[in-house]
């Protein structure tokens, strides 16, 4: 299952988004260093959120919310992923 893992801010709407690919996509999106920084200290406008699904097609259909506003991944190229 692949994971996509989300950095969404609820103020604006912007995003970043990052895909991990694969059968164990979606372990590997949970063992992120920003995925657990985020539950470890919470940003005030920011969510972080990890969503497994078969395709990022799919969780913009389901999960539209998170692609409301702009998509900031390329200009935030420095984020730590792993």
């Amino acid at each position: 299952m692949e994971g996509i893992l989300i950095k969404y801010n609820r103020k604006n709407g912007d995003r970043i988004v990052h895909e991990y690919k694969g059968l164990n996509g979606y372990v590997e999106a949970m063992k992120t260093k920003l995925f657990a920084d985020s539950i470890a200290s919470p940003q005030n406008n920011w969510e972080v959120v990890v969503i497994g699904s078969d395709s990022i097609s799919t969780v913009e259909r389901t999960h539209s919310r998170y692609f409301s506003g702009k998509d900031i991944t390329s200009t935030n190229s420095n984020l730590q992923f792993a």
